[in-house]
């Protein structure tokens, strides 16, 4: 998420453009605060919703899954990723195998694990990146982190047995430096990535919601933006969530996987 760190005053009643008001940044305490919220209330919401157990704790599965009546294949293969499993083949059910040797888990107490960054109960809050002020290429290269893929190519390699072997950038809590996927675990991992119908990848609150008011007064206009006039008329193309994965699936093919 990419927020703004203060307020925009409107000012229509005064014949001027909206004011902004920057406030403070958060402290340590404030992402606990923070995290906490977060982990209590979307747990909160699956218990509501039937996927958790609102009798147990610490939270247990119901296996409720209403994605299963419609599409049995794609709900077994989105359960399997998430539970880091496989669902088809011939490790049906089995753990995905992971690489490097793990110390175990680190408990569920929150912590800090660095300057506005918290975990609990497997959420975490990294509140430490700032853009600073008119720095439109920072803020680009903010958004374009944001918004990349979930999986890298270059880190993606096969091995002597044929098998695909994904290495991550930084080893995970446990020890774990990457897992190895035969070629149809791959594809089932790959399918549980592909976003579903009519689901918004991206979505704008506040000020800068479609339909604020306030829009039109406080976004950069094409001028500011550096834009000409032939680049400020060009619309964005619409591609669909499955063109999207038909074309992440040729970028693989034409890789060798």
């Amino acid at each position: 998420m990419l927020f703004l760190e203060g307020i925009f005053l409107e000012r229509a009643d005064q014949g001027c453009t909206p004011r902004f008001l920057p406030g403070e940044p958060p402290t340590d305490t404030d992402i606990v605060v923070v995290v906490q919220k977060i982990s209590r209330r979307v747990i909160c919401l699956l218990r509501r919703r039937g996927y958790l157990d609102a009798g147990l704790e610490p939270p247990v599965a119901t296996g409720y899954d209403p994605l299963r009546d419609t599409a049995p294949e794609l709900a077994r293969t989105m359960a399997a990723s998430v539970q880091q499993c496989i669902a088809f083949g011939e490790q049906a059910g089995h753990k995905v195998r992971r690489i490097g040797a793990g110390f175990g888990s680190e408990g569920e107490a929150p912590k800090l694990t660095g300057p506005r960054c918290a975990s609990v109960h497997g959420f975490s809050v990294h509140a430490n990146t700032q853009i600073p002020a008119h720095r439109r290429d920072q803020l680009e290269r903010l958004i374009r982190f944001t918004t990349r893929g979930a999986v890298s190519l270059e880190r993606l390699a096969e091995d002597t047995k044929g098998d695909r072997v994904y290495t991550f950038t930084h080893p995970w809590s446990d020890g774990t430096t990457g897992i190895r996927l035969s070629p149809l675990e791959l594809l089932e991992k790959l399918a549980a990535l592909v976003p579903l119908p009519h689901v918004h990848l991206v979505r704008y609150g506040g000020c800068l919601a479609p339909h604020s008011h306030l829009r039109g007064s406080v976004i950069p206009t094409p001028r500011q933006q550096g834009l000409d006039g032939e680049e400020m008329r060009r619309s964005a193309p619409y591609w669909t969530w499955a063109r999207k994965a038909l074309g992440y699936s040729c970028s693989l093919a034409q890789k060798g996987f």
